[in-house]
């Protein structure tokens, strides 16, 4: 484990950070996916056991199925013959895109994209401004001095048009600028944090100021992604409750509409 910290400073630095996220994240995530698990294995025993056995036996009776079973009919229909060739064009789509980011001019013109998006920018925000003040802080209270500090902090930021903003702004600190001053040229970090960095600069205090808004930034993260997902599995519960209420619906009238057959 020394040798792994010695030779990974800055992931072993960054590692309980990100172990809390991915945490919060997949706890709440773990009910809503096992829901959509649950209903997918429903909807397709519906598609492909039951749809056909009683679209046969109307055929059969001379009867026609309700305008809902006739639409799941026709959307079994279209997954059984073209479902193939959708999910092969779906994964060539995804597989040239994940090649393309990995290429320098991919990863910078997506990385920008999600910084720009508003549910990917807001939590790039969070998790840069996260990491990049409680790297600093960790840094400049080892005696590391403020230049190599801020040059170990950018490495912590995996969104590279905000590394390229941070390399910046370090730029303009080894130059003499202030920290606070030079990130808010950046038009990327909140005001807020921005005064208290100055604060702490003017105090004598950075490090420990820069540890004060890791603290609030890892509750502000911690709640904004419980509030996502909770978002997030309510939206997916309500569309897997309804899709699986309107299964049960085009069932159970094609059900009637095979009682009425037998009604000579």
């Amino acid at each position: 484990m020394n040798e792994f910290a010695a030779q990974h400073p800055i992931l072993v630095v960054a590692l309980p950070k990100i172990v809390v996220v991915l945490f919060v994240l997949l706890t709440a995530l773990a009910y809503p996916l096992f829901i959509c698990v649950l209903a997918l294995g429903v909807i397709l025993f519906f598609l492909f056991f039951l749809l056909p056995r009683l679209e046969a036996l109307l055929a059969s009776l001379g009867g026609r199925l309700p305008p809902s079973t006739q639409l799941l009919v026709a959307l079994s229909n279209f997954v059984l013959h073209y479902g193939i060739f959708v999910a092969t064009a779906a994964a060539v789509a995804a597989l040239g895109w994940w090649q393309w980011r990995r290429t320098p001019a991919g990863r910078a013109a997506t990385d920008a994209w999600l910084l720009r998006a508003p549910l990917t920018g807001a939590l790039a925000l969070r998790v840069t401004v996260l990491n990049f003040s409680h790297t600093l802080a960790i840094l400049l209270e080892n005696g590391i001095t403020t230049a190599e500090a801020l040059r170990l902090a950018e490495r912590t930021v995996d969104n590279t048009a905000m590394r390229r903003v941070l390399r910046g702004a370090t730029d303009r600190v080894l130059e003499g600028e202030g920290l606070s001053r030079s990130l808010a040229r950046t038009a990327v970090f909140p005001p807020l944090m921005l005064d208290r960095l100055a604060v702490g600069e003017q105090t004598g205090s950075l490090a420990p100021s820069l540890r004060d808004i890791a603290a609030d930034y890892r509750e502000d993260l911690t709640g904004w992604l419980q509030n996502f997902t909770r978002i997030v599995s309510t939206a997916v519960l309500i569309f897997a409750f309804s899709f699986v209420a309107f299964l049960a619906y085009a069932i159970v009238s094609a059900v009637f509409q095979v009682s009425a057959s037998f009604k000579f």
